[in-house]
């Protein structure tokens, strides 16, 4: 009887250990690059949210004829190198900046710089036109749509 517990092996084995370790090791390479997917969206979700409530406001300024004189129209203006939207107000002949948002550094601007020009009272954009910004790490894009009825799309 006492030889038989001596033979009771306890523990684990060599080969035991390293499939266990292997499979976390597979578990937390899956679970990093999910995070880091994520986590690149959430950086462009919010950037594309600061483009629709710059283009938002512009756009409400306009339809509200928010001014001192009646000749106002309030646009907002893209600058890819300085990577900002800008919220401005113009009569023609003077433009008065309103407010700056600076997207994120891994956000880029893709394109040109473009103004968008909402007229007074009737909110109706000077043009259609496409807002595309870049995820720089990731490389996924997404796009922010201006029609000339003023309508603003994701």
């Amino acid at each position: 009887m006492i030889n038989r517990i001596k033979n009771i092996k306890l523990g684990f084995t060599l080969t035991e250990t390293l499939i266990v370790i292997s499979i976390f090791g597979i578990v937390a390479a899956a679970s990093f690059v999910m995070f880091t997917g994520a986590r690149s969206q959430a950086v462009l979700d919010d950037a594309q949210a600061s483009v629709i409530n710059a283009l938002e406001r512009a756009r409400s300024r306009a339809a509200t004829g928010v001014g001192t004189t009646t000749d106002f129209d309030h646009g907002v203006r893209t600058d890819v190198s300085g990577n900002q939207i800008t919220n401005f107000r113009s009569d023609g002949s003077v433009t008065t900046t309103d407010e700056n948002v600076t997207l994120p550094p891994a956000v880029s601007i893709v394109g040109s710089d473009q103004e968008i020009i909402f007229n007074r009272l009737s909110a109706t954009s000077s043009a259609s036109t496409t807002i595309t910004l870049q995820h720089t790490i990731s490389g996924t894009t997404t796009t922010v749509s201006v029609t000339e009825d003023g309508i603003i799309e994701k």
